[in-house]
This record gives structure tokens, C-alpha cells and sequence, in this order.
């Protein structure tokens, strides 16, 4: 990550990649709060880049399932429900070897929401932030 950060630069789309892979890394660790700070500096680069990108949700997902590991449910809310709607709604843009496994991480990360605060779907959640 390191090595990416100097030869592409802080700001690069590249390093924004190398962030999330490690962050992807520590959500399978369970190191929640590790994977917290490495996907807000993700999503900062990726809303700065390019915010209608794929990537971009992506990674709003998985920095919910790092609140969500810390049982920060409210603030996880937004990004699991954003970050599932806008990868579902890109899914022709996600790489084909990519596609299955990231929209079903974005949907069982929703599901783990909505069994950790008793709410029934998806749509239950979105209801209740309106």
C-alpha cells in the first residue's frame, strides 16, 4: 500500500484501490475499527475521484460492515443501504469476475443490519430513515 501511495500518488485512483483491498482485508479479520479508518480514507478518495463509480458504493459498503462489527448500527444504516442500491444499480459496470461476489457481500451485509436491529428487509430500513 505503501509502495502504491508513492509511486501513484495520495490521491490516486490506484492507491484508493490498494486502501479498500486492505480495508476488505481487516473486515475479514474482524478488525473492525482498523478497517474503519482505512475505508473513510478510501471513501474520501473514491467521492473525490470518481462518486458514481461502482467502487464508490462498494467501499461504502464495506465501511458500513466496519461500523456495523462495532454495533454503530445508525451510522452504519446509510452507507449498507447506499452502498447495496448503488452497487445493484451498476452491476453491468463491475468487473464479470467481480460482480456475483460484490453485490451478495452488499445484500449480506444488509441482512446482518437488519438482523442486528430487528428490522425485517431492506425496505424496513429505508422506511424508518425517511
Amino acid at each position: 500500500m505503501v509502495i502504491v501511495k508513492a509511486q501513484s500518488g495520495a490521491e490516486s485512483a490506484a492507491y484508493a484501490d490498494a486502501l479498500a483491498e486492505f480495508g476488505l482485508l481487516r473486515l475479514a479479520q474482524t478488525k473492525w475499527a482498523d478497517a474503519e479508518t482505512v475505508l473513510r480514507e478510501c471513501q474520501v478518495l473514491h467521492e473525490r475521484i470518481n462518486p458514481e463509480a461502482w467502487t464508490t458504493f462498494n467501499t461504502r459498503s464495506m465501511l458500513g460492515d466496519a461500523l456495523l462489527g462495532q454495533k454503530k448500527y445508525a451510522d452504519a444504516e446509510p452507507l449498507l443501504v447506499s452502498g447495496y442500491t448503488g452497487v445493484k444499480a451498476r452491476i453491468d459496470t463491475i468487473p464479470p469476475e467481480l460482480r456475483t461476489i460484490r453485490l451478495i457481500q452488499a445484500l449480506e451485509r444488509l441482512v446482518l443490519l437488519c438482523e442486528a436491529t430487528g428490522k425485517k428487509d431492506e425496505r424496513e430500513v429505508r422506511d424508518q430513515r425517511s
